[in-house]
């Protein structure tokens, strides 16, 4: 065995976070872990390579190659480079953006390899991770999302490790770039003969990438089996709640014949110039967005889907007013706008927006029913009796209980705070709500509860979604029609039955052949 672990229990307090678990990896064996938020998946892998959080109190055993892990961290430094690979979530983060690329994956091959062999193995890696040798002169900010990933794989390669580990490495990427990645990954680990930790919220990617699979639930372990049997024919009652949560359930198409435009788009372009104040060369313009058209009726879900860089984030924040477009008109409610750098507060109080991360989008100090109110400072005027009552009855429609709004953002779980974005995006009963992201950060069961959630508020209160996403299983299940983006213009335009059964252009094709 190259990873042991036995009755491992990590806590903070009292209650344990990870509760006595047990489990093992072979040399060359993927394992996946899975389980929702708080479980205990990345506290289990921080503990593998010695680093977690001041205040952790970590009891049980870990053995790596027949030896239990160094206490010493000067050794356990050694053995994390030499031996275990890490790779993080989110590469922005953990790369610095003041160093070159293959300063970065020098950095890592400098701590174990004579320095003339730096450059040959740097240009070796890159290669390796499909990156091309131009790609290493070039900063973090000048990659992309899956360029930047490949990156992270590059250094956590550089000391051709035994066991690599990956926390959440697909989750902000495209399906196109998640495949690529994922297929990497599969084929470096049969190259390398290497062990893999895949943990991931993602059950498909789970199931395409790795032989054996542990379900963690509360800091327990409640099953360990190989991936089929965990996805085909679970024992455990919670994974088989997270199998099914995980099921794609294809709706009847709303009929929307009789419903009224509610909101145009009508040649949107969006133009940013490159050319610093005092810039010695002349670059050319980007258009993020290339004369885009489209309408959303009322109650009609419409989903902008297509890669990353595709203009899809630069659309939405010129519909809701955060930026102003280079050329054209929106209209909503038979009002034009778009031409100013600013809305006007009453068209302001019609739109809302939910971002994809709703931790960051929420002030820490301030209670949430403070921060559910502030929709309201548009309409001057409500009393505050009647605020108080439109707070109430908002966090009552999404599930949850008037006594949370006395309490503060970190006090609640994921799932919980995507519902309280959502309760403040519909506290002024909008025309029309933004979505961007809402579910990738979820879990797969508290995703099911959300989807669940929007589409009841769309019916209820008659709001109109536009939805942007890289998960067409979900669009599939909540959108009425699908618009696919390339390059800042709309490549396609459909309901998702044509969509998926008819696709028309060849970026839509690739995207329904990347699906896991």
């Amino acid at each position: 065995m190259l990873v042991e672990v036995k009755n491992l229990f990590i806590s903070f307090g009292a209650k344990p976070a990870v509760d006595g678990i047990s489990f093992s990896i072979k040399a060359g064996e993927r394992f996946g872990l899975i389980g929702e938020s708080g479980s205990g998946k990345s506290l289990t892998a921080l503990a593998l390579c010695a680093l977690l959080p001041s205040g952790a109190k970590l009891a049980g055993d870990i053995i790596f190659n027949d030896k239990p892990l160094p206490a010493s961290e000067k050794q356990m430094a050694k053995l994390r480079g030499n031996n275990i690979g890490i790779i993080f979530q989110e590469p922005m983060s953990a790369l610095n953006p003041l160093m070159k690329i293959k300063a970065q994956i020098g950095e890592a091959i400098k701590l174990h390899f004579p320095k003339k062999q730096t450059k040959n193995r740097v240009n070796k890696l890159l290669l390796e991770v499909g990156l091309e040798l131009r790609h290493g002169n070039r900063y973090p900010h000048q990659l992309s999302g899956g360029q930047r990933q490949r990156v992270m794989i590059a250094i956590a390669l550089a000391a051709e490790p035994k066991l690599l580990i990956c926390d959440e490495p697909t989750s902000a990427l495209d399906l196109i770039t998640q495949k690529t990645i994922l297929e990497l990954l599969d084929k470096l680990c049969q190259d390398r003969k290497m062990a893999l930790l895949f943990i991931s919220h993602d059950l498909k990617a789970v199931a395409s990438l790795c032989e054996n699979v542990g379900v963690l639930k509360s800091g327990k372990l409640v099953e360990v089996a190989n991936s089929k049997q965990i996805f085909e024919n679970p024992k455990n009652d919670y994974t088989k709640i997270l199998v099914n949560a995980a099921k794609v359930i294809v709706p009847a198409l709303s009929d929307l014949s009789t419903h009224n435009i509610l909101f145009e788009a009508k040649n949107i372009t969006k133009v940013f110039n490159q050319n610093a104040w005092l810039s010695l060369t002349k670059q050319e313009p980007i258009i993020a967005v290339n004369n885009v058209s489209f309408s959303i009726k009322t109650s009609q879900a419409v989903a902008l889907v297509g890669p990353s860089g595709c203009g899809k984030s630069t659309l939405a924040r010129m519909v809701v007013g955060l930026m102003q477009p280079s050329g054209g008109r929106f209209r909503l409610l038979g009002e034009n706008y778009g031409d100013k750098p600013h809305l006007d507060r009453h068209l302001q109080r019609e739109l809302s927006l939910v971002f994809q991360d709703p931790y960051n989008s929420f002030n820490p100090r301030q209670k949430v029913g403070v921060s559910l109110a502030e929709p309201l400072r548009l309409s001057h005027s409500s009393s505050k009796d009647n605020k108080l009552k439109a707070v109430i009855e908002a966090i009552e429609l999404v599930g949850l209980s008037p006594d949370f709004l006395n309490r503060y953002p970190h006090e609640f779980s994921g799932g919980q705070r995507q519902r309280l974005a959502i309760a403040r995006a519909i506290v002024s009963k909008p025309a029309l709500i933004v979505l961007d992201e809402p579910v990738s950060a979820l879990d797969v069961s508290i995703r099911g509860e959300i989807l669940d959630l929007l589409n009841h508020l769309r019916f209820s209160l008659g709001i109109s979604y536009l939805l942007i996403s890289h998960d067409l299983d979900m669009v599939q299940m909540i959108c009425d029609e699908i618009i696919i983006m390339q390059s800042g213009k709309i490549v396609e335009k459909a309901n998702p039955y044509d969509i998926f059964n008819n696709p028309k252009h060849q970026l839509t094709k690739d995207l329904l052949a990347a699906r896991l």
